[in-house]
């Protein structure tokens, strides 16, 4: 029975440290990729240009090199939840085709 208060006490530790994030779907691509955002999937990149195109696509550089793109898919294939709300999936996609991660808004 002393276990259940420890594991409580562990499960709601472990909930404290996850990253809460809200994505504003009213704003444009660029706003939402964020500095944090960019080094969290791509951690070699040295900054990325702007998100342009239609859907928008981000490129992510490293010291002046392509490395990679970001993208979204809230304006790539505007997907609804359960409740109809859009929701935003940002991919991190190098060069040859890999995903390297990707961060729910």
């Amino acid at each position: 029975m002393r276990s259940i208060p420890a594991h409580l006490i562990f499960a709601f530790g472990l909930l404290a440290t996850f990253d809460r994030c809200y994505a504003d779907m009213t704003e444009p691509l660029e706003n939402r990729l964020t500095p944090a955002l960019v080094e969290q999937l791509f951690p070699e990149s040295s900054g990325r240009d702007q998100a342009i195109g239609d859907p928008p696509i981000a490129t992510v550089l490293s010291d002046d090199m392509v490395i990679g793109y970001l993208f979204s898919t809230h304006e790539t294939v505007h997907p609804a939840g359960y409740s109809g709300n859009s929701f935003d999936i940002v991919i991190g996609l190098r060069k040859d085709g890999t995903i390297v991660g990707h961060k729910l808004l």
